[in-house]
């Protein structure tokens, strides 16, 4: 904001206007040593920065309302406690809480054009469209202690903002004086034209059209009975002209009687949820499916050897086929091994070591970088892990176990060693396109973060290496490899 050039981190604003005061809370979540692409999509809150935002909202609490405002949305910020949380507790337990302004998903790439939620702690959350490409901003009220507002596209006149009766979606149970829209006497509407406004009309839901008059030049209101409309959920329609014929008509929600309208869901879904844990859980399920299935089929293995489990049998059926091909996968060590250790070394060892920040070296891990005698919590690192598991690794091990399975038939007998020119590009096709996908991201890794960080790359550099090894070594699989295959199979 304009303010920022003015205070280190997080600081507060106050307006007083009559005997109202408006605290304006600016929450500085950014991290204070900020690395590259894409380690610094999620914000931070340190002990520090949440003990002096805690400090601010006690100071704020003279005031009679308080808006808090930030880069990041409370889904992307990790607080002290380790969650989204702790932010959301920290702004709902101020209780001149109305709302927080944010940025950063905007649009989610222009899927979601009006990310709004009501948080469970009391507050609104609101995420505004970019500038850059979109060209959007937010026009904003505060009508006798109700607040609405309105995003809207630049140039797109004329800007209408009904502050009274407000729009449903902004009603706050916890907030709102319920009296005082109920006992109004006049419709209130804010109004910015770049040309001359020679016109506002409205109608209250299949009501006659009715003249609403300027009280000053943004100002224009209208006398209204409230009694009429005091149940249910019913739409204000604002129609205004101007004066070079040009018309405009929006229309909202509005209820009298405390009811409410649902916000759009996945609007919903991504401003209530904790980000973090949910990159942890994407990570953590991927690791257990990379890692569980080959470690339970060398168990079953072992324990058919021994004759502890009864030996299975080859079954035309797709759940019996993929079974067979991680069991055999399973068995053959030189495979199985490395594959096990790469997935295990992902969640302890580093990951990378090169450019974190401009002219520093730091060390990335699945949870955290250290960089510049600092760590940063691990937050998108665990996205880019899930991403590298889901799409790069499983399918990788996929196809080492459909592979390994095609070699296991061969030296049985049970299949052909020859194929024609197609049958071998099409067998070869899905390791070219993982392997292709790694080296493209390799690549944007060493864009991103240097030719260290490239050359120093267990997780991404290094992962193509050991692939092509696995992959080479698993279509030339001789009979001693898959012996202890074959004692289970063909006994």
């Amino acid at each position: 904001s304009i303010q920022g050039v003015k205070h280190q981190r997080s600081y507060m604003q106050q307006i007083k206007v009559s005997d109202e005061v408006y605290s304006f809370i600016g929450v500085d979540a950014c991290l204070e040593t900020g690395p590259k692409r894409p380690f610094n999509f999620i914000g931070l809150l340190s002990g520090n920065e949440t003990d002096h935002l805690r400090q601010l909202a006690a100071e704020a609490s003279n005031g009679n309302f308080t808006i808090w405002f930030g880069h990041y949305p409370s889904s992307c910020i990790l607080s002290q406690s380790g969650n989204s949380a702790g932010f959301r507790e920290l702004i709902g337990n101020h209780d001149k809480s109305v709302a927080y302004l944010c940025g950063h998903l905007h649009t989610l790439g222009g899927l979601l054009h009006n990310m709004y939620t009501f948080q469970k702690e009391g507050f609104l959350e609101l995420e505004l469209g970019d500038w850059k490409d979109n060209r959007i901003f937010r026009i904003a009220a505060f009508d006798h202690g109700l607040f609405s507002f309105t995003d809207v596209v630049f140039n797109d006149w004329p800007i209408i903002l009904i502050t009274n009766p407000k729009n449903i979606l902004c009603n706050s149970p916890y907030k709102d004086d319920t009296l005082l829209q109920k006992e109004s006497t006049h419709i209130r509407i804010l109004l910015f034209s770049a040309e001359k406004i020679v016109q506002c009309q409205l109608k209250i839901d299949n009501g006659d059209w009715f003249e609403c008059q300027p009280k000053s030049r943004n100002l224009y209101v209208s006398k209204w009975s409230p009694d009429e409309f005091k149940t249910g959920i019913h739409t204000i329609y604002c129609l205004i002209k101007t004066d070079n014929g040009k018309l405009k008509q929006i229309q909202q929600l509005f209820s009298l009687d405390g009811s409410r309208s649902s916000f759009n869901l996945f609007s919903r879904i991504a401003l209530m949820m904790d980000v973090p844990k949910l990159f942890q859980s994407l990570f953590s399920i991927c690791l257990i499916f990379c890692i569980v299935p080959l470690c339970l089929f060398r168990i079953f293995h072992i324990l058919a050897l021994c004759g502890k489990l009864k030996k299975p049998r080859f079954r035309n059926n797709f759940l019996s086929n993929v079974a067979r091909k991680f069991w055999i996968l399973s068995s053959v060590d030189k495979l199985v091994f490395p594959t096990v250790v790469y997935c295990l070394y992902i969640i302890f060892g580093p990951w990378s070591i090169g450019e974190v920040i401009d002219g520093h070296i730091g060390v990335i891990f699945a949870w955290g970088i250290f960089v510049d005698n600092t760590f940063l919590p691990g937050t998108l690192t665990y996205l880019y892990g899930f991403f590298q598991l889901a799409f790069c690794q499983f399918p990788m091990i996929v196809i080492l176990a459909h592979v390994t399975d095609t070699q296991f038939q061969i030296h049985s007998k049970l299949a052909s060693r020859k194929r024609g020119k197609l049958s071998k590009c099409l067998f070869h096709f899905p390791f070219t396109l993982i392997t292709s996908v790694e080296i493209m991201l390799a690549c944007t890794f060493w864009m991103y973060y240097g030719t260290l960080a490239f050359l120093i790359g267990p997780f991404r550099t290094w992962s193509i290496v050991l692939n092509c090894v696995l992959y080479y070594l698993a279509n030339n699989l001789s009979d001693d490899n898959l012996k202890s295959a074959t004692k289970v199979w063909k006994s």
